[in-house]
């Protein structure tokens, strides 16, 4: 396999930029662009240790650190140079640039772990837990992609495949010698042992829910009368002055998204024009784009003032088959118990102060609780990846009813095992593997 390199840190100007070479020739590389001041080969360098010395390029000196790791001890299993020069886009172009013409070539997006993943350094499972990591934005996230990265999903599945192995060598034996005394499991001994296994999966496939949460964020979308107080809840529920708030009712004219972080968890917030006739040419649009964003809502916050009345189908038209919660704002006015019809005060859910903050919390906790099992975010280890549900379903399916026949139970216990292996990375197809690391970044 050719030498690579590649930028390891973002392009720009900062305090360090790091640039990585892996391969055979990695430390051959080094000797020809670096010279440590204290003298020395590359292979020689004391092993990942920082070395201080001069990079010296076609048009320029580099006063650097660099650092080598001897295969198999490092990242990706071969003999690797990692290179911290200071952190300018033109400077970093350059030592790659010195880097290239001294042998190496640029690597491909994700290639330094496919490598590790070849050299079997890391699983696939694990090489997704790495691209979770690099671009969480929430804790939860952080800890989805920490436990996966660390190989939690990938030792579940090679025991459940071990346990799968053991089966079939069970049952080759009961199929090939049914009359021998030897203590061969047949398929009726061994169905208590594959649906411990498929409960496992089952166990996993449940966490698909809340990952899907913690990966998206739940998105939610404040919908109402114009004046109601959406864009005022928008930024009381930031914390922030995001959106314009003004008495005139229709301020709001186009949706505006902002991500908020509670419990560790993204909430995806889009405040929304009034839904109301008779408006302008330019606020009718803002309602067209506001149902459109109802349509892609976890959960709609159905915003009511004390003057409002509910009993408007055109907007509980519009959230038809939504999942709701009707929040009444302005609790720090005092209705009376009336609305400017003369009916009663509609229920709500809960009765929040955009103005004063109170029930904001309250609010964050009753969305948090509706999308969020605890239970699974305590645990670490969930099916954030579609890939990763879609082949544990499709083994929990073969093992769900195991068959007395021990033929079909053998059937169903490969398949199983062909799927988890899809996970660990024993039997993922070339182009799987290829579309997985296609989706790193340059210099991972």
């Amino acid at each position: 396999m050719k030498t690579i390199a590649a930028i390891a840190t973002p392009i720009g100007t900062g305090g360090v930029a790091v640039l990585r070479v892996s391969g055979d020739g990695a430390f051959g590389i080094c000797d020809a662009v670096f010279r440590a001041d204290g003298g020395g080969k590359a292979a020689d360098f004391p092993e990942r240790r920082l070395m201080l010395g001069t990079f010296s390029a076609a048009a320029f000196d580099e006063r650097c650190l660099a650092v080598c790791f001897t295969a198999p001890r490092s990242f990706t299993g071969e003999n690797v140079v990692e290179f911290q020069i200071h952190g300018g886009a033109a400077l970093a172009r350059y030592v790659l640039a010195a880097l290239l013409s001294a042998g190496a070539v640029t690597a491909r997006p994700g290639e330094f772990t496919e490598r590790a993943f070849i050299n079997g350094k890391t699983d696939l499972s694990g090489a997704e837990g790495i691209i979770r990591l690099i671009n969480a934005q929430s804790e939860a996230e952080l800890r989805a992609a920490g436990a996966l990265a660390d190989g939690k999903l990938y030792r579940l599945c090679a025991k459940m495949q071990d346990l799968l192995t053991d089966m079939l060598a069970e049952l080759e034996t009961s199929i090939d010698f049914p009359d021998s005394d030897a203590e061969a499991g047949g398929a009726d001994t061994l169905s208590p042992r594959v649906r411990e296994i498929a409960g496992t999966l089952t166990g996993l496939l449940a966490t698909g829910t809340t990952a899907a949460y913690v990966r998206d964020g739940i998105n939610i979308v404040l919908a109402g009368k114009p004046n109601v107080g959406k864009s005022a809840l928008l930024n009381a529920l930031l914390k922030a002055e995001r959106a314009i708030v003004a008495e005139l009712p229709g301020t709001t004219r186009d949706t505006i998204t902002e991500t908020l972080i509670y419990k560790g968890v993204k909430m995806n917030v889009t405040d929304t024009a009034g839904l109301r006739d008779g408006a302008d040419a330019v606020e009718k649009l803002g309602v067209e784009r506001a149902r459109t964003a109802l349509s892609s809502a976890d959960i709609v916050l159905r915003v009511t003032d004390p003057a409002d009345d509910s009993d408007d189908g055109k907007i509980d038209g519009a959230l038809a088959g939504k999942k709701a919660l009707s929040v009444r704002n302005k609790s720090d006015i005092k209705s009376g118990g009336r609305l400017r019809n003369g009916s009663n005060t509609p229920p709500a859910d809960i009765c929040v102060s955009a103005l004063t903050g109170a029930g904001i919390e309250e609010l964050k906790e009753r969305i948090y609780t509706e999308f969020i099992d605890g239970g699974v975010i305590a645990g670490g280890l969930m099916l954030t990846e579609t890939r990763h549900l879609d082949a544990l379903s499709r083994a929990a399916d073969a093992l769900k009813n195991p068959s007395g026949i021990p033929e079909l139970l053998a059937e169903d216990l490969r398949s199983a095992w062909l799927c988890l292996g899809e996970i660990t990375g024993s039997t993922a197809s070339e182009e799987v593997v290829d579309r997985i690391f296609e989706r790193f970044c340059l210099g991972k």
